[in-house]
């Protein structure tokens, strides 16, 4: 197993120590010793016709509680580990083993994919109630700031996060939530572009014909 899997199994572990209440309920079907694989002493993969357990915890539960890049990648390699062994076993549930340990992986990728999109290019994109992230910036608040009060510097700062969404929309989307990524950065790239439209006030426009002059603005 790679470290990232161990070390979140002993972090997990020392959370239900202090918190028993995180341990796996009590209750589940009965899990199939023949499907008991412990490749590495403190680590066991069970399985009981439905879910697959790493130490009695479910698998599938950690996928919705932890958002861990290290981990989902850690659990696809271990997974095929498990589904490998149970192959080479001849374990009579192996094919529903190998159907379930596919579904796991398959929402393993749907979640790096995910995270991928909304990274791209180092760029992250977020969204909700109303708000819109880039890396972390409130794209909407700063375009009000800009509205109330049009300075050179806020202008370089919008022009700055137009180049990041640009970026952006320079990668096609590859799934529904990257399409709908793509969406929210392409209507905020053309909110800035249309707000970059009105000039700061504090930038000195000469007329035509003084334009030659020199000397400071007044």
């Amino acid at each position: 197993m790679i470290n990232p899997l161990r070390d979140y199994m002993e972090r997990r572990r020392i959370r239900t120590e202090v918190n028993p209440s995180a341990a796996q309920p009590s209750g589940q079907p009965p899990v199939d010793p023949l499907c008991t694989y412990r490749p590495l002493p403190g680590e066991e993969w069970t399985f009981d016709g439905q879910h697959i357990f790493l130490n009695s915890h479910d698998v599938s539960d950690w996928l919705k509680e932890d958002q861990e890049v290290g981990l989902w990648c850690g659990l696809i390699d271990a997974l095929e580990t498990y589904r490998d062994w149970a192959d080479s076993r001849n374990a009579p549930q192996r094919g529903r083993l190998a159907s379930v340990v596919w579904g796991l992986q398959e929402l393993t990728m749907g979640n790096l994919r995910r995270v991928y999109e909304e990274k791209i290019g180092g760029m992250s994109i977020r969204w909700g109630d109303g708000h819109c992230l880039l890396n972390n910036i409130n794209v909407r608040a700063m375009l009000a700031m800009y509205h109330w009060r049009p300075t050179s510097r806020a202008r370089r700062f919008l022009e700055g996060l137009r180049h990041k969404l640009a970026l952006i929309l320079c990668h096609p989307p590859i799934s529904p939530h990257g399409a709908r990524a793509e969406e929210m950065a392409r209507g905020l790239y053309d909110d800035i572009c249309a707000s970059l439209a009105t000039p700061p006030i504090d930038t000195c426009s000469l007329p035509p014909g003084d334009r030659d002059r020199t000397g400071d603005c007044a």
